[in-house]
């Protein structure tokens, strides 16, 4: 899938905060006109510096580098265009995915995830190339999307517990206090 990537997006965090919930760290990023809250699962590590072609930041098994890494969650702020409603950017985003592989078997897509109100969810699988749970959701002036992607079917249902975790944990703030420490 080609989506435009909201390039060095997340240099603008100065402080990440952390608190412990269960095994899983929350992470408070921030931004100039916003923050947000995001859960790290535990086995997983979350990266805003590596593939910034790819992703504003990503997750990967812990103790992996992200390029060699069986399965990744790759999460992409794309800016809105207006009047692009959320469901004509996912029915976009799914032509486009036909197109790129056209031997997709439908049935295959019916994939859900257990997330929490606010983001759809779309399977797409490629035969022979990576597959993808897409989690999709607006957060102020974006689109937002969380991709669980591996090539290995096995690798992807595995990663499944932590895009749903990742997810149900996601929270946005728009024009938050300044992050502490931070005046």
């Amino acid at each position: 899938m080609k989506i435009i990537v909201l390039l060095g997006f997340l240099v603008v965090f100065p402080y990440s905060g952390l608190m412990a919930e269960g095994s899983d760290r929350i992470l408070h990023l921030y931004g100039r006109d916003f923050s947000f809250k995001v859960a790290e699962p535990a086995g997983w590590t979350l990266d805003t510096r590596s593939a910034p072609q790819l992703a504003n930041f990503i997750f990967y098994p812990a103790g992996k580098n992200w390029r060699k890494a069986d399965v990744l969650i790759f999460a992409r702020f794309v800016p809105k265009q207006e009047p692009v409603t959320l469901e004509e950017f996912i029915r976009e985003n799914e032509e486009q995915f036909e197109e790129e592989c056209p031997f997709a078997d439908p049935a295959e897509q019916g994939r859900t995830l257990k997330v929490r109100g606010g983001f759809q969810t779309r399977t797409f699988i490629c035969p022979g190339f990576r597959s993808e749970m897409v989690a999709i959701g607006e957060v102020g002036k974006f689109f937002i999307l969380f991709s669980l992607s591996s090539s290995d079917p096995d690798s992807l249902a595995k990663g499944i517990p932590a895009l749903e975790r990742i997810v149900r944990s996601f929270e946005w703030f728009e024009n938050p206090p300044r992050a502490p420490g931070k005046h």
